[in-house]
């Protein structure tokens, strides 16, 4: 991170001794996170992560990743059977947005725009994503988008991401991706063509920035 980013604590503690559990909610597929309020005046509403490992690469990753496009780690408690992440809160992923017929160019440009924007930070270091999907894409109710799972990033290798953020695209534009298919839509009429163009480079580009 910049020199300008917060320090997150790692405490040997359970996160219930700071924070009251509200409710469990499901963000894209499989990612269930514990929606949480801090105990006191506050009463700030976090997500709560929990992990049954977390390896010293991935409490890394946590600590180094901050960008306005990814997920903000607010905590990390760490204990030796358990593990819990302190997240801000996301209320939904880009998982509910698939298909949706009022996404037009300028709602997908919005969204795609903030996603390559965390693509280009994690190659400046050294890092690609690796599991890009509509799943770990979230949505807040201002308007930003950001990554989640930066815990499982990786040295950047190869074009994973991009390829990733194609097939991304594809889902959200048509509401599915054909498996196996060679990225495309069934029907490229109804998307503006700087936006088909765009999908396609995602295929040729050799990095995020190059987008």
């Amino acid at each position: 991170g910049s020199s300008g980013a917060a320090t997150i604590l790692i405490k040997a503690a359970s996160p219930w001794a700071a924070y009251e559990k509200m409710y469990r909610q499901l963000l894209g597929d499989d990612d269930i996170v514990l929606v949480a309020e801090k105990r006191g005046i506050s009463g700030d509403v976090v997500d709560i992560r929990h992990f049954p490992e977390l390896s010293t690469q991935q409490t890394r990753m946590l600590q180094s990743i901050q960008h306005p496009n990814i997920v903000t780690v607010h905590e990390i408690y760490s204990n030796k059977a358990n593990h819990h992440v302190v997240y801000e809160h996301m209320p939904r992923s880009l998982q509910e947005a698939v298909g949706n017929p009022y996404l037009n160019r300028q709602r997908l440009a919005a969204i795609i725009g903030q996603v390559v924007e965390a693509l280009v930070h994690l190659e400046k270091m050294g890092l690609q994503h690796d599991r890009l999907s509509c799943s770990c894409v979230l949505l807040h109710p201002s308007g930003r988008v950001k990554l989640s799972g930066q815990e499982d990033c990786r040295p950047l290798s190869r074009r994973k991401d991009l390829v990733d953020l194609g097939y991304t695209m594809m889902e959200l534009m048509q509401g599915y991706v054909k498996e196996g298919a060679n990225l495309g839509l069934d029907d490229p009429e109804q998307w503006d063509p700087e936006v088909v163009s765009f999908l396609s480079a995602t295929t040729t580009a050799s990095s995020a920035a190059e987008l």
